[in-house]
């Protein structure tokens, strides 16, 4: 599905496959219910699905979701989309509301797409595993998070994403709306990170991060690229990576205890941005807030940003690799792409190549920071 116009759907634009039989959506909602489903599928033809390639669209005013799937999403790609306004009327609750929300997302590509004015950017709940969402720009995402990624294993790896929606300090009416209570981790953040087994790398992130366990609801993990479930785990949260991210306004927060720790190394946080307690090698500074604003003209999108560049001798980074990453603790997997190859991300958002002795942090390199406005998204790719 390559260059259309879809939008003004009463409910989602566009739906990738789902697995259904007479049990399904029987199971008053329940994570048991929801993996018998999954086991059912394997056992009935679902065990080879997806290899979809969903690029180039203009996808818009969808009541529900944008792009949506379970199970039908694996070995897909998803790029170069435009897509927004969605949920804006806000006629539904439920947990598919995202302008990219999968379930399974197995070796999936989410790459290079432009997300906004939507409640949640994108939303990729369980079974996430050999997936990369890389390249991506979000923006005035007002409801919740940008980036949710729930009850995961891993691996996955998230890089070299412009994550610049407002920030919400209290809670606001949605979260009410959907939830009734006020709960921290509802809040609107940057990345909801309630998985294990994932990468976070050059990322800019203005709302910050929840880190959270869970604990009550043990999900699915699969045998090496495949859709065969191999095995159950509750998430304790952890055995992920955070590497070279710049974090503005806003740091991490974590719900739940660290008996899993999660590795921080080479982040700069900025303005009212804590450093989480176990990055031990992060470059502080409170006393500089980057002026950032999102630019549209005619010919595209740009992100107005004046980055110091000093951050790249504050301090010693190291390349993001496959092999420095090393394996994920509870699926035993190494982080490679989608089709299978090690990473090295020795090339920034732009596709300008890195210092590799020493990357510059966040989504772009040093050599890309030449003026304070950097076009982002071209129009021409609609």
């Amino acid at each position: 599905m390559e260059n259309n116009t879809i939008s003004y759907s009463r409910s989602t634009c566009i739906t990738l496959g789902k697995y259904g039989d007479k049990w399904d959506n029987t199971s008053a909602d329940t994570a048991d219910g929801y993996v018998n489903t999954i086991e059912r599928a394997g056992k009935n033809g679902w065990s080879d699905v997806g290899y979809h390639v969903i690029r180039g669209n203009k996808i818009s005013h969808c009541g529900q979701a944008g792009i949506v799937g379970s199970l039908g999403a694996t070995f897909s790609e998803v790029s170069e989309n435009e897509i927004h306004d969605i949920h804006v009327r806000h006629d539904f609750t439920g947990a598919e509301i995202a302008a990219i929300k999968f379930h399974a997302p197995i070796n999936s590509l989410i790459k290079n797409n432009h997300i906004y004015n939507s409640f949640r950017g994108i939303w990729l709940d369980w079974m996430t595993q050999g997936a990369r969402v890389t390249g991506n720009f979000l923006h005035d995402n007002a409801g919740s998070q940008d980036l949710f990624l729930e009850v995961n294993h891993g691996p996955f790896l998230v890089d070299h994403n412009i994550v610049v929606s407002a920030n919400a300090e209290d809670p606001n009416w949605l979260v009410k709306y959907f939830y009734g209570n006020y709960m921290p981790w509802n809040l609107q953040r940057s990345v909801l990170d309630m998985s294990q087994g994932g990468t976070y790398a050059h990322n800019l992130f203005m709302g910050g991060i929840m880190l959270r366990d869970e604990l009550e609801r043990d999900t699915p993990f699969m045998a090496p690229n495949s859709t065969q479930v191999i095995g159950l785990k509750p998430i304790k949260g952890g055995d992920s990576h955070y590497y070279n991210n710049v974090l503005i306004n806003r740091g991490v927060d974590r719900y739940g205890d660290d008996s899993v720790p999660t590795s921080f190394n080479g982040n700069v946080y900025l303005g009212e941005a804590e450093p989480y307690s176990l990055d031990k090698n992060a470059h502080v500074a409170a006393d500089i807030t980057p002026e950032i604003n999102v630019v549209e003209k005619d010919d595209g999108w740009y992100l107005n940003i004046n980055a110091d560049k000093s951050w790249a001798g504050a301090i010693q980074r190291s390349l993001v690799t496959t092999e420095m990453l090393g394996k994920t603790r509870v699926t035993g997997e190494t982080y490679k792409t989608p089709k299978g190859l090690n990473f090295r991300l020795d090339h920034d958002y732009l596709g300008a190549s890195r210092n590799t002795d020493n990357p510059f942090p966040g989504p772009f390199s040093q050599n890309t920071l030449q003026g304070k406005l950097i076009k982002v998204w071209s129009k021409s790719a609609e």
